[in-house]
Parts: structure tokens; sequence; C-alpha cells
């Protein structure tokens, strides 16, 4: 049995691992050219299965699923969920850092808006 310290820890880092794959995925699928190079949804299955980049993606996304549910054997689900909602703001954070989307007032606002409802219900259950 792992320590609601741990499973915490294992919950910020699933987060993470699911932000980093949305992420990785995105800049294979575009900027790498995948999704334009590919001839349909087989070819562009068969570009993913290929590419190393996409093999890391779905990697993360196995370890964050596995971190995931090991954290939900010590913390309760009214924790867990509200915490997941963190992953849409850091996504669209690293979009606009790392892909070069752009970032305007209202995702500015929903993000602080997603980020205060986070902390509010994180600190509401502690």
């Amino acid at each position: 049995m792992i320590s609601p310290a741990l499973a915490t820890l294992l919950l910020v880092f699933s987060i993470a691992a699911l932000a980093a794959a949305q992420l990785l995925a995105k800049y294979c699928l575009t900027v790498l050219g995948l999704a334009e190079r590919s001839d349909g949804v087989l070819g562009l299955i068969t570009l993913a299965l290929s590419s190393p980049l996409m093999w890391c993606v779905a990697l993360l996304i196995v370890g964050g699923a596995a971190m995931w549910y090991l954290a939900m054997t010590q913390l309760p689900v009214s924790v867990m969920l509200p915490m997941a909602g963190a992953v849409s703001p850091i996504v669209v954070l690293g979009a606009y850092l790392f892909l070069g989307e752009s970032l305007d007032l209202a995702k500015i606002a929903a993000i602080a808006l997603i980020t205060v409802g986070v902390a509010w219900l994180a600190f509401q259950t502690a």
C-alpha cells in the first residue's frame, strides 16, 4: 500500500504525463507533419506506429494511467477528478509556449477560472 503523500505525487505526475502526451502528439501530428503525410486513418496509424515520438506518447499515456490508478487507491475521487481538470490549462499554456498557438484574453480568463476552481476544491477536501 502506498502513502497518501506518494499518492498525491503520483497524481501530479499522472496529470503532467497526460499533458505532455497531448503536447507531444500535437507536435508529431502537426509540426512533424504526420497528419499531412498520411493517407487516411490507416496511413496515419501506420506512420504513428513507425514514429519513436508517438511511441513516447503511448508510454506517457500508459504510465500516466498507471500512476492515476495507483493514486486512486489512497485519494478520494472527489479530489482526483477536480485535479485532473488542471490538464486543460496546462496543455493550453504548453501549446502557447512550445507550439506557438495563440492565447487570447478569453483563454487566459478560462485558465484562471479553472485554476482557481481546482485550487478551491483541493483546499475544501484537504
